[in-house]
């Protein structure tokens, strides 16, 4: 069982982003996209914290877009220095 969810978050990691897979260096963060950089390809994120992140693959996503990320600690205690790994679509926000 144990080996099946390791395999299963080791196929999630975009491995020319980490060159080493080690379980307890991976957490996962919900953002949302504030700024879109279509020339560039790279989207600007926020945390629920503030964080501002920016992360390399626009797809189809857009401002207001709410993402699920597989976050690497980089082997540090500092957030600053952490990588998405692996985003995900997960909705969206309405203004209302």
């Amino acid at each position: 069982m144990i080996k099946g969810l390791l395999l299963g978050v080791m196929m999630l990691i975009d491995t020319a982003n980490i060159n080493t897979c080690d379980i307890d260096n991976l957490y996962a963060k919900s953002m949302l996209v504030y700024e879109v950089d279509r020339e560039y390809n790279i989207l600007y994120l926020t945390d629920s914290n503030g964080n501002g992140w920016e992360y390399v693959g626009i797809e189809d996503l857009g401002v207001g877009d709410v993402v699920d990320c597989l976050m690497y600690d980089n082997q540090t205690d500092i957030i600053y220095d952490d990588k998405i790994v692996k985003l995900q679509y997960s909705g969206f926000t309405a203004e209302g």
